[in-house]
This record gives C-alpha cells, sequence and structure tokens, in this order.
C-alpha cells in the first residue's frame, strides 16, 4: 500500500496487529493527528485523515460499550484483565457520547485540539451494535521474518508471505477474536508479532466482562499462543516454543459473569446476553483459591499443553442456560494426545493437531492464512495491496485510496 503507514511510519503500520492496538500507539505518539494538522501538503493531510479514519473503522466494528474486542499483540497483562486502555480513553473524545465512560486521562494534547473528525459511516458503525448483527472480521496480517533478515530485535517484515490472520466473530452481546497462525518457532517472527498475544471473549453489559485463555508471565511472554476459531467456537494451546511463561490458565472475570458451574468436562459461565464454556481437554483442571486474585476466578491446567475450547453463544439463541449447557454437553469430540476433532455449537467441524505438526483445519480445510481481501467485514472491505478500502454501514459509504494522486 503506497500510503501514509508505508511512506511514513513503517513500523506503526505492524505494530501490534489487530487495529486496536496498532491505533493506540499511533495516538500515543501523537504522530498522525500531529502530520495532520501541520502538514502544508494537501496530500499528506488527506493521507493522514485517511490512516485516522481506517484505524477507527476498524475499532469500531469490533467494540462494545467502548471496548475493542478481537485478538491482540503486545496486550500486557493488566491490559489483558480489564478494559482500561488509552484506545478506549482516546475513543470518548472522538465519538463524544457518554454511552462510553469517561476516562481519567486526558489524551495528547494535539489530540484534542485536532480539527479532524470522524465521518458519519464511522460513528454509525461504532453505535449502532444492534444494527451490526452477527458477522465475521478477516484481516490479514504480517508478522514473519525474512529468512535473510538481520538480528532478531529489528523490526524487518516477509511483505508478502502468509503469516496472520486476525478474526473476530463480533454480536451484539459479545465479541470473540483470535490470532490464526502456524505453531512456528519464535525466531521466524517479528517480537512484535509474537509478544504477549490475546486471544478471547468480551461480553456487553460490564465493561470488564471477559473469558480468555493465557499463560502466566510477570511481563511480556513471546509465541505463547496459537489458536482457531470459527464463529463463537475458539480452541487455543501454549506453543511448545513459547518464552517467558509457566502455568497455561483460563481467565473469568468476576465482573459481568455468573460464578462458573463445573458439569462434567464443561465449566459454564453467564453474562448479560450470552453464555460460555469451557473444556480443558487434557487432564484435569482446577480453580485457584478465590484469594488468588479479587478480579477473577482463575482455571489452571494440569496439562500444560491441553487444548482449551471456549463455546460463546447468544442467548437470544437457547431458550435457556440450562438448555445452552445441555447442547454444549453432547457436543463430541475426540482426542488421542496428538489431534482432537471437535465439532462446535455452529455445526463447524475442527481440526487440531496439538502435537503442533500441522496447521489446523476448519470443515476439513487448512485454514488459509494468506487471503485475497486484507479488510473483509461487511464493514470494512479492501483488496491485499490495492491501496483502496471502502468503509459502509446500511446506505452510507466511504472510500479511502491511499495511493498517490
Amino acid at each position: 500500500m503506497d500510503g501514509l503507514g508505508d511512506r511514513l511510519f513503517p513500523r506503526a503500520r505492524s505494530e501490534g496487529h489487530d487495529g486496536g492496538d496498532r491505533l493506540a500507539f499511533v495516538l500515543r505518539s501523537d504522530a498522525i493527528t500531529f502530520i495532520h494538522e501541520m502538514a502544508g501538503e494537501p496530500e499528506l493531510r488527506r493521507l493522514a485523515s485517511h490512516y485516522m479514519t481506517l484505524a477507527w473503522a476498524l475499532w469500531a466494528e469490533q467494540q462494545i460499550d467502548g471496548v475493542n474486542g478481537g485478538a491482540k499483540t503486545r496486550c500486557y497483562p493488566d491490559r489483558a484483565e480489564g478494559a482500561a486502555n488509552p484506545l478506549s480513553a482516546a475513543a470518548w473524545y472522538v465519538f463524544g457520547s457518554d454511552d462510553h465512560p469517561r476516562p481519567k486521562r486526558l489524551p495528547a494534547a494535539t489530540f484534542l485540539t485536532s480539527t479532524w473528525t470522524m465521518p458519519t459511516v464511522v460513528m454509525d458503525i461504532a453505535f449502532d451494535v444492534s444494527g451490526r448483527g452477527s458477522y465475521e472480521v478477516i484481516q490479514r496480517r504480517l508478522g514473519l521474518r525474512p529468512a535473510s533478515a538481520e538480528q532478531t530485535f529489528k523490526i524487518h517484515l516477509a511483505p508478502d508471505a502468509p503469516a496472520l490472520v486476525r478474526y473476530t466473530y463480533a454480536t451484539p452481546g459479545f465479541v470473540m477474536g483470535s490470532l490464526l497462525c502456524d505453531a512456528l518457532p519464535s525466531e521466524a517472527w517479528n517480537a512484535i508479532s509474537l509478544q504477549n498475544r490475546w486471544h478471547g471473549a468480551i461480553f456487553s453489559g460490564d465493561r470488564n466482562a471477559r473469558i480468555y485463555p493465557y499463560v502466566e508471565t510477570v511481563k511480556s511472554h513471546y509465541n505463547a499462543h496459537w489458536a482457531i476459531q470459527k464463529r463463537g467456537t475458539l480452541i487455543a494451546q501454549k506453543l511448545k516454543t513459547s518464552k517467558n511463561v509457566t502455568q497455561h490458565r483460563v481467565w473469568f472475570s468476576r465482573e459481568g459473569l455468573s460464578e462458573p458451574i463445573e458439569e462434567g468436562s464443561w465449566y459454564f459461565a453467564e453474562a448479560d446476553s450470552a453464555y460460555a464454556a469451557v473444556n480443558v481437554v487434557s487432564d484435569e483442571a482446577a480453580f485457584e483459591d478465590d484469594a488468588t486474585d479479587q478480579r477473577a476466578r482463575i482455571l489452571t491446567c494440569v496439562d500444560d499443553f491441553s487444548p482449551v475450547i471456549l463455546e460463546v453463544a447468544r442467548k437470544a439463541d437457547f431458550p435457556d442456560f440450562i438448555t445452552f449447557r445441555e447442547n454444549v454437553q453432547a457436543l463430541s469430540f475426540q482426542f488421542d494426545g496428538t489431534v482432537l476433532t471437535y465439532t462446535g455449537l455452529s455445526k463447524d467441524r475442527f481440526t487440531f493437531f496439538a502435537d503442533q505438526s500441522d496447521r489446523p483445519q476448519i470443515n476439513d480445510a487448512p485454514i488459509d492464512l494468506g487471503p485475497e481481501k486484507v479488510y473483509d467485514s461487511p464493514f470494512v472491505q479492501s483488496d491485499w495491496d490495492s491501496g483502496v478500502v471502502t468503509i459502509q454501514f446500511c446506505d452510507n459509504n466511504r472510500v479511502l485510496n491511499f495511493n498517490r494522486n
């Protein structure tokens, strides 16, 4: 894409691989806003405006109550546990609505005094959560290092190599996302692509409500997880090549979720508008003592490399919680210690290679890490390397052309 991201901020283009974290990086540096305000060249100002519009559109389609959902990289433990982050704080000022909570800290002064305004189509995507319905968001991301790259602490991106797909399933009641990738050694990735990956679900009704598998770390872990997801089914596993990690766990927030119920091999919880279920496939699992963490009930896996299944569904799709639990317990899976085969509530079939020898499959086909579209959702569309993005909602649309005029 021959646009602002390439010409001025090649590092910002790849910093974090989830739109949300990438935008937070840009806003913290205040660089794009400053360029938009100070640029004497109309073309540069146009590109800066497009960049901000795109970044906020990617955020808008994957947020509930001002909380950005979907998978993330460089998501440190304190950010993973709750809603507070620089992006949500900035959103309150950009969107100008008390529907989102007012942040405790102000964004940078340049950002507050900017003349840039949010396009109506992005506002509509952000606020009409019920009108968005339920949908998939597929984003192709960079991340691998070229084979000839120098020392690992530098950022060297293989521009066309299939690497990461950021997959999100969004509904009015929950947003769940994963980073899809191969089980590669840490050396294959740029640090920004493998540091503090986050997969999981956030829920409406409470901004801190969330369930996510994770590995314990002091501050930063690397290459910790890989995952597969289709709609409301997510399977994640700790990678054998992970670094700076200890136990494999599942976080159930105390805020916004009922106390988990254990039935058979499943653990169930209820949110405001959704039901959730977790299954630790191999060996036992147990909740830690209630005093361990005041914000969450933490489920610890005895088998550190056990796949973890997360099923989430809207309450509107089931008569009650009991029916949801019965449907989940009726789901069958087979695990021989090497390969997990499982069919989720959505009837999608998963083949997950727990020995990390091959790429996961959905409905008997390996996941595609190099889709033809870089952005593919009902609201944001762009072909890979075209430089043209279309943002649309109902009858309103905005076309962003990042190519030179």
